[in-house]
């Protein structure tokens, strides 16, 4: 799943596992994951348009310290 996370880090965009989520509030338009925002800040490199293959989804599960769902 992509985040924007413009509105405290301008111009960014992550991925994350949509499983990570917690909370999601559909009125304020917001997604509560369950990572700090130091992990979010140094986020494995995403290029836009750029398909996620399973080294580059073992790279964003290795880097925020969660067990991969396909082992």
């Amino acid at each position: 799943m992509i985040v924007n996370t413009s509105n405290w880090w301008v111009g960014h965009q992550v991925l994350v596992s949509p499983e990570w989520i917690e909370l999601v509030n559909w009125a304020d338009a917001k997604v509560t994951i369950a990572l700090d925002q130091a992990a979010i800040k140094a986020p494995p490199v995403y290029s836009e348009g750029t398909p996620v293959d399973r080294d580059s989804e073992s790279g964003v599960y290795k880097h925020y310290g969660r067990k991969a769902y396909w082992r």
